[in-house]
């Protein structure tokens, strides 16, 4: 009899790893990915307004990912996988100035005073003490790159991204979220001539394109994606899940149980921990309560006129501007059903219930127009739309202790022997879209043809990812 291998999320981890189970000649089972949302890709998705294709926040495809990876996807979108060179901006000290940074960029654009304050920093290295421990994301930074580029760059990039003041993130956030973890390094890979640091690949049809590859084949081979659906239940006995209980959001179908021989999540494994029944220990439920995700909204505007500046991507760390980056996708792709027109994706850091989820819309498009003024940015051409979406658990927050209660939860998820949770939301990992298929494909190849999981392997795997570090 076939085996039933289920997947919760279908973005691009739970795609992935549908493709490479259903790519296995030796694997007899049925693949099914269970997605709540009416549309696959997650995050990584892309929708159309306005006759523009618009993606979930700026995102770009490294040129620096596994060459297996990138060879993939190629295959997949042929042509229309598009090479462009980066052209992006920061707005640091009142200025803007070109990202990634040039040798020139240090010497002709940034303010005298930032320079200065690098060189004294780079002399006193040496004298600075880590006494007291290096606990988080400041002691970090404040110990590896000096006052000057924590406090006029990452310390108020940090807070409005997290909501939380360097000094409660923890020290992980530096080692996955900083490149370039010392002066030295980020000299280095200023002056890098590495040809792949400074381009990226972009579908011709939106990022969301790549994930739409990813379903399409899953499709042709036989996998079954179930979206618009809930997943409300999942039933286990004795370590070992049985069963899950998944329900219709459109309506059109009542609770439908079904069995499982191996369950794999990509769900944010907060919400994965209060789906069990019978419930899981108060402990867990207890540590899953303490972990915190960082949501997102996204303001978009359509706006008149063939292209708003001839940069892809600009970013904003300062505190006083309420976004952290602002994309406009026909400077990745021209892909537009109308001339005249170009579209502008807004970022704002936010955290549920807070003031920027609680404004409206009209609010939230004023506070953004008059921050872009602000920037040296003014809109000055007619709004044809705008309009907005929240990304809730976007990212996860790495507050002090967040990894000793993820430990709790991860070790007794360990105890269930066919499951396997990962991903970004699942393993609480800041990753690029590189990463996360590398992940499931990890995860594909520790799930054995006889629906077991190899887990001496897939524990090697988790050593791998946590050397992850996120590229900008």
């Amino acid at each position: 009899m076939r085996k039933n291998i289920h997947i919760l999320g279908a973005g691009p981890a739970g795609l992935a790893l549908a493709l490479r189970l259903l790519k296995r000649a030796s694997l007899d089972c049925d693949i099914s990915l269970i997605e709540k949302e009416p549309f696959t890709g997650g995050l990584c998705g892309s929708f159309s307004r306005s006759g523009i294709r618009f993606d979930y926040g700026s995102h770009r495809l490294h040129a620096c990912s596994d060459k297996g990876i990138l060879d993939e996807i190629k295959s997949y979108l042929g042509d229309d996988l598009l090479l462009n060179k980066r052209n992006g901006r920061i707005y640091l000290s009142g200025r803007f100035v070109r990202f990634p940074l040039k040798p020139a960029d240090l010497l002709f654009h940034l303010p005298p005073s930032f320079i200065a304050g690098i060189i004294r920093d780079t002399l006193l290295k040496p004298f600075r003490s880590k006494k007291g421990g290096v606990h988080s994301y400041g002691d970090a930074l404040l110990y590896s790159l000096g006052k000057t580029m924590c406090e006029r760059f990452y310390f108020p990039y940090a807070e409005k991204l997290w909501g939380l003041t360097p000094f409660k993130i923890s020290a992980d956030q530096a080692k996955r979220r900083v490149a370039g973890a010392s002066i030295g390094k980020i000299m280095r890979k200023i002056c890098s001539k590495n040809d792949r640091k400074s381009v990226f690949y972009y579908p011709k049809n939106g990022f969301g394109q790549i994930c739409g590859s990813f379903e399409k084949h899953a499709n042709e081979l036989g996998g079954r994606i179930h979206v618009s659906s809930d997943v409300h239940s999942i039933l286990h006995s004795e370590g070992h899940i049985q069963s899950i209980r998944f329900r219709s959001l459109d309506g059109k179908e009542s609770s439908v149980e079904q069995n499982t021989d191996f369950l794999c999540s990509t769900i944010p494994v907060t919400s994965l921990v209060r789906l069990f029944q019978p419930s899981l220990p108060q402990s867990v439920l207890d540590a899953a309560d303490k972990i915190r995700f960082r949501s997102l909204a996204l303001v978009y505007l359509v706006l008149r006129t063939d292209q708003f500046t001839p940069f892809d991507t600009h970013y904003f760390p300062e505190k006083n501007l309420i976004f952290s980056r602002i994309s406009e996708p026909l400077n990745f792709s021209q892909c537009s059903d109308r001339k005249g027109l170009t579209g502008l994706c807004v970022e704002v850091p936010c955290s549920l219930g807070d003031s920027v989820c609680h404004a409206s819309e009209g609010e939230l498009v004023s506070m953004v127009l008059d921050d872009m003024k602000k920037a040296g940015l003014s809109v000055r051409c007619e709004i044809e739309d705008s309009f907005i979406r929240i990304l809730k658990d976007a990212y996860p927050l790495y507050e002090l202790d967040t990894m000793r209660n993820f430990k709790v939860i991860d070790n007794h998820l360990s105890t269930f022997s066919n499951l396997l949770n990962f991903g970004r939301q699942g393993l609480l990992i800041h990753d690029n879209i590189h990463h996360a298929i590398e992940m499931a494909n990890s995860a594909g190849d520790c799930i054995t043809d006889k629906c077991s999981l190899d887990a001496l392997r897939w524990r090697s795997f988790r050593r791998r990812f946590e050397e992850f570090v996120v590229e900008d």
